[in-house]
């Protein structure tokens, strides 16, 4: 039984009718206080039951600008699933309802439930506007109260609120499934446990009477003699190269720990027969960088065990899909809610209404340089940091590059460079200022030139000397020393070297340094660069930052006209 559509009116901001089709997950996006958290809290509130256990009331959660002969009404429509033996009951109980009813069923498949209250008092119908047959109200009645509670208890629901801490969640929600699960299997063993039970009271109650307390049998039991009630908490340990606590670990790991218990817990209550439903407020709030791609599969294995509907502020936590993708945003005192078309148009309206730009989520500069590799960076920060004041007599001035506001972000290597480009570059190329730098070796050249291929079939600027260069082909970046250096370091340690050819007028042909020994290389360059005083090294690198200086010019001018 999975949850289709549900449609909310006149429940805090959610004034006018309000349609969400479900069908698995969906993502709820916009500004805050636009409603997202009563859309939650309206879900959850459907499935609290008669005993209105979220204590609604009118005064708090109706409408303010509504009618106020108006009704909140929540409307939620199931659709049975194939192979289901809870389907197959709760739907064939459903259609027997129509016995009473002077209409016949629309859809065999589908149980459309309505929930309104009058004041606090919930009430739960299956159908609205429909006469009932004469003498059979109370039948009706029966039928109605039998389905919505199997319903209602079919389904297991979990509301997480952003504020919550991760040890409030454990302490609420991991520990009492936990004591389910132990009660359970001392269950199996009670004759065990009712034996210690007996033998300490019987111990107790004979003192009592040695003492003349005759009249008096004391006893031992479990609270509300059932098991769980006697366990009442876990320590919860994560071992890596220290065993410790979870909750001392980094923010990180607490939170990856949080959302594979929420798969366990899912895992558990499936086994019981349970359709679950997971309301995460805000799950970015649990967010940590350095696991966001951990957090993301965690995310995603969830949704395919179950529903899972949640609102954010954060790009990580949008579908690709944008059928999984709800708007929301504030008109007046109500939530006017809307639909997207394309990824790109979800994500371009949470950027704009919450003022976050796409590059901030990849902890952009005001102007960057991307590299391929580590050392790549390492390259760049050494000759900027080296740089003289003039050169050959002319004046060295890169205003941008030196201004502490630039950087230079390594990618582990081209293939992720380039993968990074093609999901990104299309939208922060309009908000920061950035060139991406290629090796002219066989790797470089190639993802040089299918980007430009991939942006071009787009209509996307991807141009040479501008959004990106690429260094001379053959070469890596090692290459952009004085050619005597190369000469000598390759003299003095051949085996840094996995090619090194000269041509017959000793020009070199190629050169390419051993992956293993590109440190040892880069410190023999960085004590050369130190030592020299007539800053030769200096000649190569200055094509590729006079280009670089006048794409980031040039590119942080056309943003600002844009």
């Amino acid at each position: 039984m999975k949850i289709h559509s549900i449609r909310i009116r006149n429940f805090r901001t959610v004034k006018d009718e309000t349609l969400l089709e479900v069908d698995g997950y969906l993502t709820v996006v916009g500004p805050n206080n636009s409603g997202k958290t009563n859309i939650l809290k309206a879900i959850q509130t459907f499935f609290t039951g008669y005993d209105n256990a979220l204590g609604y009331s009118k005064e708090r959660d109706f409408s303010k600008s509504s009618d106020k002969k108006g009704k909140t009404t929540i409307t939620v429509v199931f659709q049975k699933e194939d192979e289901n033996t809870f389907d197959d009951s709760i739907f064939q109980e459903h259609s027997e309802i129509y016995e009473y009813l002077e209409t016949d069923i629309l859809n065999p498949n589908e149980i459309t439930v309505y929930l309104t209250f009058n004041e606090s008092t919930p009430n739960y119908q299956l159908h609205y506007n429909v006469k009932k047959k004469k003498d059979k109200q109370a039948h009706y009645s029966l039928k109605l109260k039998s389905i919505m509670g199997k319903i209602l208890d079919h389904f297991s629901i979990h509301y997480i609120p952003s504020e919550k801490s991760v040890k409030d969640i454990f302490r609420t929600l991991i520990t009492p499934l936990v004591s389910i699960q132990l009660g359970n299997k001392m269950l199996e063993n009670k004759e065990v446990f009712d034996s210690v039970f007996s033998d300490t009271s019987s111990s107790i109650s004979n003192s009592l009477k040695d003492c003349g307390l005759e009249n008096f049998e004391f006893s031992i039991r479990p609270p509300q003699n059932e098991y769980s009630q006697m366990i009442k908490g876990f320590e919860f340990i994560l071992k890596d190269s220290i065993e410790t606590n979870v909750f001392e670990k980094g923010m990180g790991i607490q939170t990856a720990s949080l959302l594979a218990c929420f798969l366990w817990v899912t895992e558990q209550e499936i086994k019981e027969e349970k359709d679950v439903i997971w309301l995460l407020e805000e799950p970015e709030s649990f967010l940590h960088p350095s696991l966001s791609e951990t957090h993301k599969k965690l995310l995603h294995k969830l949704r395919s065990l179950c529903t899972v509907i949640n609102s954010t502020h954060s790009l990580q936590f949008v579908p690709q899909d944008p059928t999984k993708i709800l708007g929301t945003e504030i008109n007046g005192d109500s939530t006017k809610v809307k639909k997207f078309k394309t990824y790109a148009d979800a994500t371009k309206t949470l950027r704009d209404t919450l003022g976050i730009e796409f590059s901030h989520f990849f902890n952009l500069g005001l102007s960057n340089v991307l590299l391929e590799g580590q050392t790549d960076r390492e390259y760049f920060h050494k000759v900027l940091s080296l740089l003289p004041n003039e050169y050959n007599g002319n004046q060295i001035d890169f205003p941008i590059l030196n201004s502490g506001e630039t950087k230079f972000l390594d990618f582990g290597g081209t293939s992720h460079l380039e993968g990074f480009l093609r999901t990104t570059h299309e939208f922060i190329s309009k908000e920061r200022p950035t060139v991406s730098v290629f090796d002219g070796d066989t790797a470089g050249l190639k993802s040089a030139n299918a980007l430009q291929g991939y942006f071009n079939n787009q209509a996307i600027l991807f141009r040479s000397n501008f959004e990106f260069i690429i260094l001379k082909k053959d070469f890596e970046i090692e290459y952009y020393f004085p050619n005597n250096w190369l000469k000598e370091i390759h003299e003095d340690h051949p085996s840094w070297f996995e090619s090194f050819t000269l041509d017959v007028e000793q020009n070199i042909m190629s050169m390419s340094i051993n992956d293993n020994r590109k440190n040892n290389f880069q410190n023999e360059i960085f004590k050369r660069m130190q030592a020299s005083e007539n800053h030769e090294w200096l000649e190569k690198w200055l094509p590729i930052l006079r280009t670089i200086e006048k794409s980031l010019t040039d590119q942080h001018e056309t943003i600002k006209n844009d």
